[in-house]
């Protein structure tokens, strides 16, 4: 099996235009626009997790964007790979760039236009949360796959994420991750994917360049944990036969700084917006109560003018008869009076 590498950057007109920004977050990678930040680490990471198991396979990138990881796979010795993406003036704009083995197809993920086990590894990175029928997809998905065919899938964490993206319909949670493969797979396995911080040394050639991979020259050691469900992304892999040992991923980036700040922006962004929510949630809430309370105060104020209307015909009924009665008392000594 070849190694596979991020692909040589494209030479695009508009790289800003195929992103397809929206409040700042990006619709789908371009590597040329992201190079040496934390998500080319992120995206060129999955991609290059799913190369182990490329070799060989019949390969389906579903939501392939710019086919940047259609080359990795391809690169990896993948037999053949076919990228998919509804966006056909990004695939128009990208096909050229692409080696032989690898096809672009315009096509919707919840109707593929492939007969069934078509394909032996579908991989469907930073997809599934841009699509409300996630159920239908994974369907679709399964339904392409050969019998002993791989799936390896990824989404957001929600329980981390920022949830500020406009292009995210719904980013799941790892257990719901793994619900929703285990619906229509016999095995499941979740990853996890985090930003770690690192210490690396390097002959010079490897300081000044980039695209290596580790092979067994480069030992790793990892000395800290997470907690399951911390993670920033969440992987899966879903098959009905034996997953293989997929193992895992490292792509080192030399941007650290620009990547916490940005994300720290954004919390901070967030956690302004929910506060601001929060205050006029109260502000309303104190709107109602002091209305609440006025209209207390009137109904009182009724009450308390009908029960006085209601003593005063009392008091005036109450009068009304003695005096009635002393007028006809009157009446009678006088009639006798004359008499």
């Amino acid at each position: 099996m070849v190694a596979a590498a991020a692909p040589d950057r494209f030479d695009l007109v508009d790289p800003k235009g195929l992103a397809g920004f929206s409040d700042r977050s990006p619709e789908r990678f371009v590597p040329e626009l992201m190079e040496g930040e934390m998500i080319e680490a992120q995206h060129v990471g999955r991609y290059l997790w799913a190369s182990s198991a490329a070799d060989g396979r019949r390969v389906l990138d579903a939501g392939c964007g710019v086919a940047y990881g259609s080359t990795m796979l391809a690169e990896a010795g993948a037999r053949s790979v076919v990228g998919v993406d509804l966006a056909e003036d990004v695939l128009e704009t990208v096909r050229a760039r692409v080696p032989p083995s690898v096809r672009l197809e315009t096509a919707d993920l919840r109707d593929l236009p492939f007969e069934d086990d078509f394909f032996d590894l579908v991989v469907c990175f930073e997809v599934i949360e841009h699509i409300t029928d996630q159920q239908d997809v994974v369907r679709e998905l399964a339904r392409v796959l050969s019998p002993e065919g791989l799936l390896l899938t990824s989404t957001p964490n929600r329980a981390v994420s920022a949830g500020d993206n406009p292009h995210h319909l719904r980013e799941l949670l790892p257990e719901e991750l793994e619900s929703l493969l285990g619906e229509h797979f016999v095995n499941v396995e979740l990853f996890r994917q985090e930003a770690w911080y690192s210490s690396a040394v390097f002959n010079d050639t490897d300081f000044t360049s980039k695209g290596r991979s580790a092979g067994d020259s480069w030992p790793v050691r990892k000395i800290a944990t997470h907690d399951l469900g911390t993670e920033e992304f969440t992987l899966a892999a879903g098959s009905d036969g034996a997953l293989p040992e997929l193992g895992g991923s490292i792509v080192l980036t030399n941007d650290k700084t620009r990547y916490w700040v940005e994300r720290a922006r954004r919390n901070t962004q967030l956690a302004r917006d929910r506060n601001e929510t929060l205050k006029e949630t109260r502000e309303r809430a104190d709107r109602a109560e002091q209305a609440l309370r006025k209209a207390e105060r009137e109904r009182d104020r009724l009450a308390a003018a009908l029960a006085e209307r209601s003593l005063e015909r009392r008091l005036r009924r109450g009068v009304r008869r003695p005096v009635a009665t002393l007028r006809s008392a009157h009446r009678r000594i006088r009639r006798r009076a004359s008499r």
